[in-house]
């Protein structure tokens, strides 16, 4: 028996929730009778609780950095020499950190895989895999034929990517078939919070907003706090609806945003705070987001998602859309839309679902 040590996740959480979890979940299969061990966010727990064998939330030394996210990894292009330095020393204190706590557990060996695997680009392994990719070849056979980390991952990739950002810009993803997606459900765990907020909104029926707010990396697609709070209100005085704003205390605006029937779960317990929305969104039927991957979450409970944005994305949350959750993506305004002209769309959806 092995144990298989998945990660440290360090990435944006769109990416762990279309790109990584359920490659961890598929992946985790091929090793049989093995052990699995997974390190992400302490939040991220729920993505796993239905296979792994031990959840390890990773140090808050990474948290404390508040490093700005993109794709798998953070946003080198925006750190200083010393800032990568310091990233790596952290990095390579976690994996032994991780390690010791496996080697706690029990003395099997360790296979540690880091991250999904990044070919190197200017291999003909790498032309390979890309062709077959589009020809829809790689099947799952092909898992176990081409395991990607026997010889084509670069060597050292973490060390790559921080001192060669610009070359490695198009990170690399799992197609669908090497993922195994399912609906997301809330654990036993956040049950008595789950019930305690819900009291704080007084009405039959409630929807979920995440107002993204990023500060570093583009804020251009973040919406008006002032048209969120007009397009909250009308939900709230003209179709009686209650409103829970979702989201992260450093990636969700509306933090002093204050109306009856509309409470903000941001600040709840951070560790408990992904399960709560995961239970929202079950006991919820429509979740509301701009341009943002928190769409992805309410597409992956199965919820109704409204959401806003550029039409050129259209292509991409229709192929991530994996589990065929309905949604309507509004994009005749782009990521700035009326907040009017928001809620009357939105308002066209909501009462023709109640006739």
């Amino acid at each position: 028996m092995n144990n298989i040590l998945f990660g440290p996740f360090i990435g944006e959480f769109g990416w762990e929730l279309c790109y990584w979890q359920g490659w961890v979940r598929k992946y985790s299969k091929t090793f049989s009778n093995s052990k699995v061990f997974i390190a992400s966010f302490e939040k991220s727990y729920p993505l796993y609780h239905d296979f792994a064998y031990k959840f390890i939330p990773i140090s808050k030394k990474f948290l404390d950095k508040k490093y700005s996210f993109n794709g798998y990894f953070p946003n080198f292009k925006n750190l200083t020499g010393k800032e990568k330095k310091t990233f790596k020393n952290l990095y390579d204190l976690e994996i032994i950190r991780l390690k010791e706590i496996i080697r706690n557990d029990n003395k099997n060996d360790i296979i540690h895989l880091p991250f999904y695997p990044q070919r190197d680009r200017s291999k003909l392994s790498h032309l390979i895999f890309l062709i077959k990719k589009i020809i829809k070849f790689n099947n799952e056979e092909l898992i176990h034929k081409e395991n990607p980390y026997k010889g084509i991952l670069i060597k050292k990739y973490l060390d790559f990517l921080i001192y060669n950002y610009e070359k490695a810009w198009d990170v690399q993803a799992p197609p669908k078939n090497f993922q195994t997606i399912n609906f997301l459900k809330p654990t036993t765990k956040v049950n008595d919070l789950y019930l305690k907020v819900r009291q704080r909104v007084n009405t039959k029926h409630f929807v979920t907003l995440f107002p993204r707010k990023r500060n570093v990396f583009r804020p251009e697609r973040n919406y008006s706090e002032n048209k969120w709070e007009i397009f909250i209100k009308k939900l709230v005085d003209d179709l009686n609806l209650g409103v829970f704003i979702c989201g992260t205390p450093e990636g969700a605006g509306l933090s002093d945003f204050k109306y009856n029937n509309v409470y903000n779960t941001v600040f709840e317990k951070e560790e408990l705070l992904l399960d709560l929305h995961i239970s929202l969104l079950c006991n919820s039927k429509y979740s509301i987001h701009s341009q943002s991957g928190s769409a992805y979450l309410s597409m992956y409970t199965g919820n109704f998602t409204f959401f806003f944005g550029l039409e050129n994305y259209r292509k991409r949350f229709d192929n991530d859309n994996v589990l065929n959750s309905k949604y309507k993506f509004l994009t005749k305004y782009g990521t700035d839309p009326d907040p009017i002209y928001l809620f009357e769309e939105f308002k066209k959806i909501y009462l023709k679902d109640k006739v």
